[in-house]
Protein backbone atom coordinates (compact mmCIF):
# COMPACT_ATOMS: atom_id res chain seq x y z
CA UNK A 1 0.00 0.00 0.00
CA UNK A 2 2.82 1.99 0.86
CA UNK A 3 4.24 1.61 -2.62
CA UNK A 4 0.92 2.85 -4.42
CA UNK A 5 0.72 5.74 -2.59
CA UNK A 6 3.83 6.85 -3.14
CA UNK A 7 3.95 6.35 -6.47
CA UNK A 8 0.35 8.50 -6.61
CA UNK A 9 2.15 11.35 -5.01
CA UNK A 10 4.65 11.18 -7.64
CA UNK A 11 2.44 11.02 -10.46
CA UNK A 12 0.60 13.40 -9.18
CA UNK A 13 2.99 16.83 -8.47
CA UNK A 14 5.40 15.23 -10.73
CA UNK A 15 8.57 17.89 -10.02
CA UNK A 16 8.75 19.79 -6.89
CA UNK A 17 9.57 18.93 -2.85
CA UNK A 18 6.62 16.14 -2.39
CA UNK A 19 7.33 14.28 -5.88
CA UNK A 20 11.18 14.15 -5.19
CA UNK A 21 10.84 12.88 -1.58
CA UNK A 22 8.15 10.05 -2.47
CA UNK A 23 10.26 9.19 -5.65
CA UNK A 24 13.37 8.81 -3.35
CA UNK A 25 10.97 6.88 -0.84
CA UNK A 26 10.40 4.94 -3.60
CA UNK A 27 13.87 4.14 -4.93
CA UNK A 28 15.06 3.34 -1.47
CA UNK A 29 12.41 0.47 -1.15
CA UNK A 30 13.18 -0.45 -4.61
CA UNK A 31 10.21 -2.60 -5.12
CA UNK A 32 10.06 -4.06 -8.81
CA UNK A 33 6.57 -3.01 -9.68
CA UNK A 34 7.85 0.95 -9.60
CA UNK A 35 10.18 -0.16 -12.76
CA UNK A 36 8.05 1.52 -15.23
CA UNK A 37 8.53 5.14 -12.84
CA UNK A 38 12.20 4.53 -12.68
CA UNK A 39 12.23 4.07 -16.44
CA UNK A 40 10.40 7.13 -17.35
CA UNK A 41 12.42 9.40 -14.55
CA UNK A 42 15.89 8.00 -16.13
CA UNK A 43 14.79 11.08 -18.97
CA UNK A 44 13.52 13.69 -16.15
CA UNK A 45 14.22 17.28 -16.72
CA UNK A 46 15.36 17.68 -13.50
CA UNK A 47 18.66 16.34 -12.00
CA UNK A 48 17.67 15.26 -8.48
CA UNK A 49 14.95 12.77 -10.26
CA UNK A 50 17.56 11.42 -12.56
CA UNK A 51 19.86 11.10 -9.69
CA UNK A 52 17.14 9.11 -7.52
CA UNK A 53 15.95 6.79 -10.86
CA UNK A 54 19.60 5.89 -11.39
CA UNK A 55 20.01 5.19 -8.04
CA UNK A 56 16.99 3.29 -8.25
CA UNK A 57 17.21 0.90 -10.66
CA UNK A 58 20.90 -0.19 -9.10
CA UNK A 59 18.84 -1.50 -6.36
CA UNK A 60 16.84 -3.43 -8.19
CA UNK A 61 20.39 -4.82 -9.26
CA UNK A 62 19.66 -6.73 -12.77
CA UNK A 63 22.81 -6.56 -14.39
CA UNK A 64 21.21 -6.18 -17.43
CA UNK A 65 20.44 -2.15 -16.43
CA UNK A 66 24.47 -1.39 -16.67
CA UNK A 67 24.57 -1.03 -20.14
CA UNK A 68 21.23 0.88 -19.64
CA UNK A 69 22.61 3.49 -16.74
CA UNK A 70 26.06 3.80 -18.98
CA UNK A 71 24.45 4.85 -21.82
CA UNK A 72 22.34 7.25 -19.76
CA UNK A 73 25.68 8.38 -18.15
CA UNK A 74 27.32 9.01 -21.32
CA UNK A 75 25.67 12.30 -22.28
CA UNK A 76 25.11 13.48 -18.46
CA UNK A 77 25.87 16.80 -17.14
CA UNK A 78 24.82 17.23 -13.53
CA UNK A 79 27.59 16.01 -11.12
CA UNK A 80 25.18 14.30 -8.79
CA UNK A 81 23.39 11.88 -11.33
CA UNK A 82 27.20 11.16 -12.77
CA UNK A 83 27.54 10.38 -9.24
CA UNK A 84 24.78 8.20 -9.06
CA UNK A 85 26.25 6.65 -11.71
CA UNK A 86 28.79 5.15 -9.69
CA UNK A 87 26.94 3.83 -7.51
CA UNK A 88 24.87 2.07 -10.03
CA UNK A 89 28.34 0.81 -11.74
CA UNK A 90 29.55 -0.58 -7.71
CA UNK A 91 26.16 -2.22 -7.61
CA UNK A 92 25.42 -3.47 -11.18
Amino acid sequence: RAVQALTDLVQHHRRGPVAAAAFDALARIGYPTSRPLFDEMLGSRDAVMRRTAVEAVARLAAPADAQRISAVMADERSEEVRLAGHFAAVLL
